[in-house]
């Protein structure tokens, strides 16, 4: 849960999903329950970009499934590039 102002709070599910080496961490707003945004990655305890080669891999998209077979309809990325969330091209 993260406060935004006084009286207004977002609740949010946390998602970590852990491979060999590497753990992605996604949320899912309480209010957009059919949504799910990947934040980041985890190494070593760094927190890091996603980059195109974890978006290809098996894990991560392992991860994907499981949160459409959840009812995320809606799974995007963080990408600073784009400076927002960005849909999968799968």
């Amino acid at each position: 849960m993260d406060e935004v102002g006084p009286g207004f709070r977002y609740l949010y599910d946390l998602y970590e999903f852990e491979a060999p080496g590497v753990k992605y961490v996604a949320r899912s707003y309480d209010s957009e329950p059919e949504d799910a945004h990947f934040l980041r990655k985890q190494v070593a305890g760094q927190m890091l970009e996603l980059t195109a080669e974890d978006l290809q891999s098996s894990a991560f998209q392992e991860a994907v499934t499981y949160l459409r077979e959840h009812g995320k309809a809606q799974v995007q990325y963080l990408s600073f590039a784009a400076e927002g969330y960005v849909d999968f091209p799968f």
